[in-house]
């Protein structure tokens, strides 16, 4: 989970502050991988249960939801450490919007949340504050492709050799 706070920060500078151009396209790429990660472990723990469903009783979800908030509160103490105990705007109205530790643990609630649903768990957390984070939930669902004709050509100059006409085509 502390990935996803982590690629949800440097997602934000690219999509608020227009900056990080190109770390955010290589964050881009983990968040598209981790995500299939995650989609890939919910249809495994979804063929358990449909082949072993005597496996998934109440001590085993007892279990789980007991893990889960031990897993939220690591999560928390990393965003703290993260954030640097930076919990929103400055008194002063200043300072980035839809980036704060509060938001982020909101964030990866949500997100639990929407994963624990997906395997069966009666685990519903509705996040007051889901509208500041929607753009990062949509990017995290949407097609990805890369725009070849926006951005810059860093390769061509790269291991340039001159080449005789006659050495290339004879």
């Amino acid at each position: 989970m502390s990935l996803f706070s982590q690629l949800y920060t440097v997602a934000w500078f690219r999509s608020a502050q227009n900056i990080l151009p190109d770390t955010a396209q290589q964050i881009e790429y983990t968040r598209n991988e981790e995500h299939m990660h995650a989609q890939a472990g919910i249809w495994m723990i979804n063929t358990v249960r449909a082949e072993h469903p005597e496996l998934f009783d109440e001590e085993f979800e007892a279990r789980i939801t007991e893990e889960i908030n031990e897993a939220l509160t690591s999560e928390d103490n990393i965003i703290d450490w993260i954030m640097g105990g930076f919990v929103g705007r400055f008194e002063d109205g200043s300072g980035p919007k839809n980036l704060d530790a509060d938001l982020l643990k909101e964030f990866i609630r949500h997100r639990l949340s929407e994963s624990m649903k997906q395997i069966g768990f009666d685990y519903d957390y509705v996040s007051p504050r889901e509208p500041e984070f929607r753009w990062f939930i949509v990017e995290l669902k949407a097609i990805n492709t890369k725009d070849f004709f926006t951005g810059k050509v860093k390769d061509y100059g790269k291991n340039n050799k001159s080449y005789a006409h006659s050495a290339v085509f004879g």
